[in-house]
């Protein structure tokens, strides 16, 4: 899979520049932008990923129309960025934000905690997600 996902890079850094040049601000823009950042993550390339992360962000201020939802993945993208390199600190401001957008938004806490807490979980740090809140 990730063979594939190589051989559209080229289009896929075509289009972020793009969205850069023409000042493109759209939830697909910003979608795109994640993805791209979670490849490059992927790939061991954290300057580029956190990059295209801070970038869909701020394009998701910029929406006002965007649903909270969206707005709550973004700081989870940032969050994880920064979790799964070890910069817990960095990682506070994110997960926090993601949270009290949560508590905001009827009807998505109970699914939107398990997304922000999967990963933490996951790696066996269960108790540390009390503690982030």
């Amino acid at each position: 899979m990730w063979q594939r996902c190589q051989q559209y890079m080229p289009h896929v850094q075509k289009s972020v520049s793009l969205i850069e040049e023409w000042k493109i601000v759209s939830p697909e823009a910003a979608r795109l932008l994640e993805q791209t950042g979670m490849y490059l993550q992927i790939q061991a390339q954290f300057t580029q990923a956190f990059a295209h992360f801070e970038r869909a962000s701020d394009m998701h201020r910029l929406l006002v129309e965007t649903e909270p939802l969206i707005t709550i993945a973004a700081h989870i993208y940032l969050f994880r960025h920064y979790y799964y390199q070890g910069k817990y600190v960095q990682a506070d401001q994110p997960i926090r934000k993601a949270l009290r957008l949560v508590e905001q938004t009827p009807g998505s806490e109970a699914l939107t905690k398990a997304i922000c807490f999967g990963p933490l979980s996951m790696n066996g740090t269960k108790n540390n997600a009390k503690e982030v809140r």
